[in-house]
Order: C-alpha cells, then structure tokens, then sequence
C-alpha cells in the first residue's frame, strides 16, 4: 500500500514517525514538503531531511490568489507516485476543493483521501466566535481566525464543504478531535485518534547508554530545578515562567530554571531575566540536538514545565520520569498528563497559578518522584510511538478495507 502525505516540512520528530510506518511490510510512505522554509511551519522547528528512509518529493511552494500556500507541480507530481491513499492537511487541502477534474482523476484511480488535522485550531461545527475564544490561550487569539466573524465562519464552510465533498477519512491526536471533525458532517468511525508521541525508543537507548557511563537519574536529580524545552517564541510563555521564577525564589533561595531551545524571543527573555535579577538562577542552554546533552538536561531538573503552548515536550519529559505541570496546550496533554497523579494543570496565563502550583510540587521532593515514576508508566503503556504507528494503520487498513 503506497501512501502520500503532503506536509509543510520535514520536521525530525515526524520524520521518525513516518519512517516506521514505512519501514512495516506491506507499506510505503512517500513525503511531498516544500523545498523551502514554509510559513505552515512554526519558527525554529528543527527539519532535517537525514536518516529519511522513504521517498521525498520537495515542490516549490507558492502563494495562490486565496491567500494560503501550495505547491507547483502537485497534481502531476501525485499522477507519477500513484498512490493509494493521500494524507493531506490544512490550508493544502482546500486547493483540493478548486480542481474538482484533478480531484476526480484520483477519486477514479481509488486513492483515498485522508485529512491530517490539528484540533485545538478547529472550533465546533456549531460554536460561535466567542465561545472558541474562550477556549483558546492569548497568543492562540493573535491568528486570523480570530480576526472577523467572516474569516471565522469562511473556515468553517470550507471545511465542511471538503469533508462532504473530498475527504474520505480523518486522523487526529486527540479524543475531542472525532467530536469536532464529526460536527462538519464526518462519521465518527470514519475519524481515527493516533495519540501524539516521539519515538520514546531512541531516548530511552540514550538513558542506557548514559547509565553504562555512570550517569544515573537518580543521583543526577537537583532538588527545585525546573526544565522548559522548546522554541523561544511568544506562544509558548517562557516569559509567564520567567516571573513565576522571580516570585518563586523568594521562597525557594536556590530554584533554577534550564531554559533549552531557541527562537525569536530569546533577546527578549534575556532582557527580562537581567531587569528581575535572576542571572544566577535562569539558565539559557540554547538549541540542543546532542541526544546525550540533552538527556542531561532532563535528567538534572526535577519538575517539567510547559507555560504556554506545545505538546511533544511532554512525552520526551515523561521519558525521563519527570512530573508535569503545564496548562492549556496543543491537546495532547490530555492524555498524558492527569491531574494529581504524574503532575498538575494551572490557570492559562495566569503568573498567579504557576506559582502556585510550582511551589506545591517544591516543597515535596517525594510526590515529585512518585509522580515521575507515574509519568514513565503512561508513556511506557499507554501513549508511545507504536501506539500511534498501529492508529495509523488501522486508519489505512480501514479505508482500503
């Protein structure tokens, strides 16, 4: 079974994914991305096109009249691969709804065509405006969806006008994602939940080694050090963690906080950092890709921290039997993250609530492990990169039935 996914990059995390996929008898995975830097991608995602086992095909990428991006060449690049089954996102998938002979074409060669969707940017069939924005964090209302009731309710038609037209099948990371997709008119059984997750197997050979060279979790752990992984953009409220540090010091003398990524708010997060003081206690590790230097950073703090927006972080944080405390995210928290058992959820940009919730998990070393111990269980037995390989292929199975 040949499958093409048309994605807007080539994203490390994703290309491990799909080259599992492929790599199981019977499959074959062919990747269409842009052979530049896409604007569908965020900023200071890290993509890489080694280690790729399966075919990719990069296209030039071009802005059409509607405004959203796609690619030269798609239609007679998709005629040559001859696949089975189209696995296509937002915003590639509404060209679809322009070239109906196209579409056609490959309708009657029997490819089935399945929309990859991220839910926590797709409002309810039937919900207003308003009660998504409700929903949603800050930076999250910053995009145009929330810019016009137009706008808002354009989107909406044009997925509900694909759905019933075009897609043949659905796949999202989240449980509340089939509820969503089936309000513009998708059966449910129709619509298949993956989960979200790394390769959890390529870290945990890199604890192993580090164990074999005398580098344990155990002895590495700092008490009242907390870790933040991701880019240095604004979604993902590193400054909202900043000043909980600030406040938190004041009841623990000696927190620290390893900041690793990079991205276009680091000058500022630096500035801020030296204008509270917090030089000593604040730690800017950079873009870190050295598997092993990484896994030093895990294994050193004691509780993981996500503030704004993000997802993945979680699982690799969980590897490493940390706790969690984050808020409102990308979704996948929700099934990775349980209140009182493996962590704790704070009010959503709210500096008050972080530390609040900070301090709770400082002040008891021991919950911290126990829920750490939590946290390895789940990602061991519930949400792993099989967990999402075996979805997928249900979903393919299904559809070609």
């Amino acid at each position: 079974m040949k499958i093409v996914f048309t994605f807007g990059g080539t994203p490390h995390y994703y290309n491990k994914i799909l080259n599992l996929i492929h790599n199981k008898e019977g499959y074959e995975i062919a990747l269409i991305s842009p052979e530049k830097k896409s604007n569908t991608i965020g900023a200071g995602v890290f993509q890489t096109s080694d280690g790729i086992d399966f075919e990719h095909i990069p296209l030039l990428e071009y802005k059409t009249w509607y405004g959203k991006p796609f690619f030269k060449d798609y239609y007679q690049t998709l005629k040559q691969l001859k696949p089975d089954i189209l696995v296509i996102g937002w915003p590639y998938f509404i060209n679809l709804l322009l070239h109906k002979k196209a579409v056609k074409k490959l309708k009657e060669s029997g490819v089935q065509v399945i929309v990859k969707e991220i839910p926590f940017s797709i409002p309810n069939y039937k919900e207003s405006l308003a009660s998504f924005r409700l929903n949603t964090s800050f930076y999250q209302r910053q995009e145009r969806i929330f810019k016009s009731n137009f706008y808002f309710f354009l989107n909406k038609w044009i997925r509900k006008m694909a759905f019933k037209n075009i897609i043949d099948g659905a796949v999202v990371y989240i449980e509340k994602g089939k509820e969503i997709l089936h309000s513009y008119g998708l059966d449910k059984h129709k619509i298949t939940v993956t989960y979200n997750s790394i390769v959890t197997k390529d870290i945990f050979e890199t604890i192993d080694q580090l164990n074999a060279e005398g580098l344990q979790i155990d002895t590495m752990r700092e008490e009242h050090h907390l870790l933040h992984v991701g880019r240095l953009v604004k979604w993902k409220r590193v400054d909202l963690l900043i000043e909980a540090v600030a406040k938190l010091k004041q009841e623990y003398p000696k927190v620290q906080l390893s900041v690793v990524g990079a991205g276009p708010e680091l000058e500022s997060l630096k500035e801020q950092v030296e204008k509270l003081g917090l030089q000593e206690c604040i730690h800017f590790k950079g873009a870190v890709y050295d598997s092993k230097e990484l896994a030093k950073c895990f294994m050193k703090a004691q509780v993981y921290v996500l503030a704004g927006m993000g997802g993945l972080s979680i699982n690799e944080a969980m590897c490493y039997s940390l706790p969690i405390v984050c808020s409102v995210c990308d979704g996948t928290e929700k099934h990775l993250v349980y209140e009182n058992k493996n962590g704790h959820f704070f009010e959503t940009d709210n500096v008050q609530s972080l530390t609040k919730t900070l301090s709770k998990m400082l002040s008891d070393k021991q919950t911290c492990v126990n829920m750490g111990k939590e946290s390895l269980r789940i990602v061991e037995s519930k949400i792993n990169e099989e967990v999402v390989v075996n979805a997928y292929l249900d979903c393919f199975n299904q559809l070609k039935g």
